[in-house]
């Protein structure tokens, strides 16, 4: 298991990104059971997850930490969901993308995008001929045959969960 956060009210948090799916974070010391969800109906949270009810101070300074650094946690959760095959995508007509976190599974999060704003582009049947999911990026990259600078990245984390 990634730690994620080091020496959070003493313990140190991370995620079993295969196990669930639903972005959480944990205690990584056995003895404690301590976890949050932090992704609830699709949305950003930070909830107790009710494993082992966490003492107001640990939950307090745990949720400072996750708060500072929730670009990062999501960053590094949406990654990893790429590289596991957690994310999907299906290219429609009409320049339609549907796009799907946990495929299959109760939690499953679908996106439909409206890419009518690439009929501009003097190649677009070629850039939504041509995505790809983009773990580096922690995007789907529409126009894959451009240069990457050229190509069109949609941020995932926003799309899955909503702008913050």
């Amino acid at each position: 298991m990634p730690k994620i956060l080091s020496g959070v009210a003493k313990l140190n948090w991370g995620f079993y990104s295969e196990v669930e799916t639903r972005m959480h974070l944990q205690a990584l010391q056995a003895s404690e059971k301590y976890k949050v969800w932090l992704e609830c109906q699709n949305k950003r949270c930070f909830i107790d997850a009710g494993v082992q009810p966490i003492p107001r101070p640990i939950f307090m300074q745990l949720k400072t930490a996750v708060e500072a650094d929730r670009y990062r946690i999501d960053n590094y959760w949406m990654s990893m969901q790429i590289d596991i095959g957690h994310t999907t995508f299906k290219t429609l007509p009409d320049f339609k993308l549907v796009l799907t976190l946990y495929p299959g599974t109760p939690h499953a999060n679908i996106k439909i995008l409206n890419l009518d704003v690439l009929r501009k582009f003097p190649d677009a049947k070629d850039m939504i001929a041509n995505v790809a999911l983009d773990s580096s990026m922690v995007a789907i990259s529409l126009g894959t045959h451009r240069e990457p600078p050229r190509r069109y990245d949609l941020y995932l984390p926003d799309i899955f969960w909503g702008k913050e």
